[in-house]
């Protein structure tokens, strides 16, 4: 439906300034034309749910509405097509955009990540979980949770060679520490 109502929108774009007499005839070979013009253009512009994530990762610091909406469109299309490794990474990055706008909303996508994780690929995805839980932790003034979660998320990341996810645990880590 949608590639049809695309066809007729180009289709009146065609037209628009035209007359009558100008107008091309629409036989059936145009038709089937622009209909595959508007399907390829409509999966083109439909994101798989890694380039959704890959998008709100680096949306995160600059644009966090942004980055909630990937993420949440992510997670949306992995209700239908599951994909643990990547809702898990869709649920720490819907943590570390409620951690500061919504304690609880952040927690309980911390523990759906933390069910997720059994069925993880990439283990060392329990780093960017751990992370964001201590994130929580050291807003909530709880350094020595905070601490714990850090130390955690640095060794999943060291032992499963996650290292963008080891440079991020190390930074809150040391930021912790002073």
């Amino acid at each position: 439906m949608r590639a049809y109502q695309r066809f007729l929108a180009v289709r009146r774009s065609w037209h628009n300034g035209r007359s009558d007499s100008t107008r091309l005839p629409l036989t059936p070979l145009r038709l089937l034309l622009a209909l595959a013009l508007a399907a390829t253009s409509a999966l083109a512009s439909a994101a798989l749910p890694e380039q959704l994530l890959d998008r709100a990762r680096a949306d995160a610091r600059v644009d966090p509405e942004s980055a909630r909406r990937n993420a949440e469109a992510a997670l949306r299309q992995l209700a239908a097509a599951p994909d643990a490794d990547l809702q898990i990474r869709a649920h720490a990055l819907m943590c570390e955009y409620y951690s500061e706008r919504d304690a609880a909303m952040a927690l309980a996508h911390v523990q759906q990540a933390r069910q997720l994780l059994a069925q993880a690929r990439r283990p060392g995805l329990r780093a960017q979980v751990a992370s964001c839980e201590g994130e929580l932790n050291e807003l909530a003034n709880d350094t020595a949770r905070a601490a714990a979660h850090y130390e955690e998320a640095v060794a999943a990341a060291e032992a499963h060679g996650e290292r963008e996810l080891l440079a991020d645990a190390l930074f809150l880590r040391g930021y912790l520490a002073g």
